[in-house]
């Protein structure tokens, strides 16, 4: 998965609500801003990726630093792969001890923490970060 900004350009404030109406149908932020005698409507989407794409993350505390790659050719999950990490179940250097999926309606980060048991060490269930579940107060 990765993220495409997108943008529409509109003439008017009234045409720029209304064609955000759709995003908020569709439940996607987006921002409004005016330029000149325009509007710019600018919103960010999800979008399936065929391949899977690396990254690093930096510790600033020790100075350290490890790669790793995200792997959406899946449309059955997301699958998170750290260099020197993996899982019991795969080859070195391929493992991915952290796989994000929907599952029986629910949306669920499996981590498997021990390398040497094909079961993951916890199942987080994320149906309590969904946004109607928000208590305002």
């Amino acid at each position: 998965m990765y993220a495409r900004l997108k943008s529409h350009i509109v003439s008017s404030w009234e045409e720029a609500i209304k064609f955000t109406s759709v995003l908020d149908a569709k439940d996607i932020e987006h921002k409004i801003f005016p330029n000149e005698s325009k509007f710019t409507v600018v919103w960010s989407e999800l979008e399936a990726s065929d391949h899977s794409f690396g990254f690093s993350l930096r510790d600033e505390v020790v100075d350290d630093e490890i790669g790793g790659s995200v792997d959406a050719r899946s449309n059955i999950g997301i699958a998170l792969h750290f260099s020197g990490y993996g899982d019991c179940t795969s080859n070195d250097n391929s493992g991915q001890p952290v796989y994000i999926e929907k599952y029986e309606g629910r949306l669920l980060v499996r981590v498997y923490g021990n390398i040497n048991s094909p079961n993951p060490t916890h199942s987080i269930s994320l149906e309590g970060a969904r946004l109607e579940k928000r208590v305002s107060e």
